[in-house]
């Protein structure tokens, strides 16, 4: 991602992305979505902010309560689509929330065009740009964190790092080429939430 304004517009996503999953681990007892991916993630328009991020398909969630067994059919099996499944998932091993954690590092390596197992190099020409790339980096390697998968960062975690990984406005507004009129339609629009 070559762009300071397609990485903006992707991190503002995927920090709602976040927010979306940390108040389902969040609750009492905590939900384990068990499918995400891209066709689960539903993005609509508001008026209000221009753009809100919504979680779908339920049909495979469970919640994850440590004090007592649950009815959950589904309590620790292999379930959900086989592309975002984590490891630990796929081997029918237990799992807990953290599962989540791994299938979010996949949609987050699909939107930010991050490829993990390739060797990375980043072409960003404003440094600022290329520290939050890297600090991505970092962060969706610590996400798909295998075999200890205990050790992911939660959703908190992660949101808590936002200001390392997500582009600050003012990089986007002194960017050079923000006064062009599609960008700063873009941009508008984005910061209007």
């Amino acid at each position: 991602m070559n762009s300071v304004f397609e990485y903006f517009i992707s991190s503002e996503i995927f920090k709602e992305i976040l927010e979306c999953v940390e108040y389902l681990h969040s609750s009492d007892p905590p939900v384990i979505h068990r499918d995400l991916k891209p066709d689960n993630i539903l993005i609509g328009h508001t008026i209000e902010s221009n753009r809100f991020v919504k979680l779908c398909d339920f049909g495979l969630a469970t919640d994850h309560n440590i004090d007592r067994q649950t009815a959950s059919r589904y309590e620790h099996s292999v379930v959900g689509t086989l592309a975002y499944m984590a490891p630990e998932v796929v081997s029918g091993k237990q799992y807990n929330h953290k599962s989540d954690i791994y299938s979010l590092h996949i949609i987050g390596e699909q939107l930010f065009g991050i490829d993990l197992q390739a060797s990375q190099s980043f072409e960003a020409n404003e440094s600022a740009f290329k520290q939050c790339i890297q600090c991505m980096y970092q962060m969706l390697k610590k996400m798909a964190k295998t075999p200890n998968w205990r050790k992911r960062p939660d959703c908190r975690e992660v949101l808590a790092t936002h200001n390392d990984w997500g582009i600050n406005k003012t990089v986007v507004a002194n960017h050079k080429e923000f006064n062009s009129s599609v960008y700063c339609t873009v941009f508008d629009s984005e910061t209007s939430a």
